[in-house]
């Protein structure tokens, strides 16, 4: 290394990465799902306004908004299959993850 900072024109910086935040640990249940799903483990501080629900294509399928604690979201309107749900918040994206649905 020592040859490369004598011979490689420029100037190499380093900078410091601000430490990642641990994962929410929020609960999507339950999971398969077949009229509604409900969500927890939301924290007014994680800012979480918006869940929104993706079809396997990425199609967005429905957005619901939550404004307290524990969210219940219906899911009868989904066809049977796979779906990614994604968390936003005030500041943008905090959490995704799939969710299955299916008929009863």
């Amino acid at each position: 290394l020592e040859w490369l900072d004598t011979n490689m024109p420029g100037v190499c910086n380093t900078s410091s990465v601000n430490a990642i935040s641990s994962k929410p640990n929020i609960k999507i249940f339950p999971n398969p799902a077949h009229e509604k799903v409900e969500i927890s483990g939301i924290k007014n501080e994680m800012g979480i306004d918006r869940v929104k629900i993706y079809d396997v294509s990425g199609r967005l399928i429905h957005s619901f908004s939550i404004a307290n604690e524990q969210g219940s979201i219906n899911v009868e309107f989904d066809n049977p299959g796979t779906y990614t749900y994604v968390l936003e918040g005030i500041n943008g994206f905090i959490d995704s993850g799939k969710i299955i649905i299916v008929n009863q």
